[in-house]
């Protein structure tokens, strides 16, 4: 078990811990009360839902969190904290005008240290493009930043979303990017013609992107903006049509590209139909369907014309609910073509994947519940135990339950 007083880093909590603002604003922040092997356990900072004093709080605990890279905000947190710079009858308060730039400067001072960014709530890119790019540098250096991920509620990648354009094309070393819309499904195939895409981005460190469409457009775009691609996650919509291309019509090469995986309903699998699979090495299908009285016709997953490139690892993942038909029809045209089958099933552990793995609203949906489920199983175990004098359980029950005691103590003193 970890010794709390100990600042060894082999020791350290395992997990990374994810602090908000409004924690920071306590008292045991404020007085430098918590122990610095918690402290640096912390790398992530959540600042959504932080208000003038939380948002000064939270810059004046940077430098006791040495590990802290990564950071989520609100689009509009800026504008918003500035409102606590005056009174209820709208003239300044000069201490609180005060406290806000020190802690803007703060952040702005830190900035060369965040390699993660998550923005979230962007409800009107296209037309705030300027000041979102100028919210992520309020807090990291775009330079610096590896890993970006947006929530949008609009399609980011239109000819009015330049701005995206211009902002991608200033992250030099971005690694990974995610757009993690739960609404609002991309299209790409308007951005194939934008000059500012067609001629000045290009994302030569991107090596993973995952984005929610059904636009097989994105194929080519990915080709064209990050040629080192490594590694695609695409997300259909339940409801989306997917056409097959022309027999005529060439099919996008992606020669970096290692993993592909593709979730969502049974049909997603036309989207292999556009992109020459023969570099990959790795293919996952996750078929999130709902698993009441669902089928899925492992015989209709890959459409013919799909050509499987010898030594594929082949990975299919359904709900352990949904009945799956055909089975040795795939397996037998997996093994002629040499590729190496195997059959994962979706556990009643699925809910607590991360994100990446399991995104949207049902998704959210079914992490909430199951959480309240396993507490509610939690205090009637512990309960029994006690009754019992069971020592071990009870024992056993505490290191299960170490993060959550961890996170208790973040949220409550």
């Amino acid at each position: 078990m970890l010794d709390e007083r100990s600042t060894d880093p082999m020791i350290r909590p395992k997990h990374a811990q994810t602090i908000k603002a409004k924690q920071l604003a306590k008292p045991i922040f404020e007085f430098r009360a918590l122990e610095p092997a918690l402290l640096a356990g912390i790398t992530s900072l959540d600042l959504r839902g932080a208000d003038a004093q939380s948002f000064a709080a939270a810059a004046l605990a940077l430098e006791d969190l040495p590990s802290l890279r990564r950071i989520t905000f609100p689009q509009d947190l800026l504008s918003s904290v500035a409102e606590g710079d005056c009174d209820a009858n709208g003239l300044q308060i000069p201490d609180a005008v005060a406290r806000r730039e020190f802690a803007t400067q703060a952040f702005q001072d830190f900035a060369g240290r965040v390699t993660d960014v998550q923005v979230v709530k962007i409800w009107s890119y296209g037309y705030r493009a300027v000041s979102l790019r100028g919210n992520i540098e309020s807090f990291a250096s775009l330079d610096t930043v590896r890993r970006l991920v947006l929530h949008p509620n609009t399609r980011v990648f239109e000819p009015n979303g330049q701005g995206m354009a211009e902002l991608l094309s200033s992250m030099s070393r971005l690694e990974e990017l995610e757009i993690a819309d739960e609404d609002a499904e991309q299209s790409f195939a308007s951005t194939l013609y934008v000059p500012a895409w067609k001629n000045s981005v290009r994302l030569a460190a991107l090596r993973s992107f995952a984005v929610n469409t059904a636009d097989a457009k994105v194929l080519a775009f990915v080709s064209r903006i990050a040629p080192n691609l490594e590694a695609l996650d695409i997300t259909v919509p339940e409801y989306a049509r997917i056409d097959a291309p022309r027999e005529d019509k060439e099919v996008v090469s992606l020669p970096s590209l290692r993993r592909l995986r593709i979730a969502g309903p049974a049909h997603g699998g036309l989207l292999l139909t556009h992109v020459r699979l023969a570099p990959l090495t790795s293919l996952e299908i996750c078929i999130d369907t709902s698993p009441t009285g669902s089928a899925v016709d492992c015989g209709e997953l890959l459409p013919e014309r799909v050509a499987l490139p010898h030594g594929l690892r082949l990975y299919l993942e359904v709900h352990c609910l949904v009945t799956v038909e055909n089975f040795a029809a795939l397996e037998a045209r997996c093994s002629e073509a040499g590729v190496a089958l195997t059959r994962k099933e979706h556990s009643s552990l699925a809910a607590f994947s991360p994100p990446m793995r399991a995104r949207g609203q049902a998704a959210s949906q079914a992490r909430f519940a199951a959480v309240a489920r396993t507490l509610d199983w939690a205090k009637e175990r512990v309960e029994k135990l006690w009754e019992e004098e069971d020592t071990d359980g009870v024992q056993e029950m505490c290191e299960a339950l170490r993060q959550v005691a961890e996170r208790n103590l973040l949220e409550t003193r």
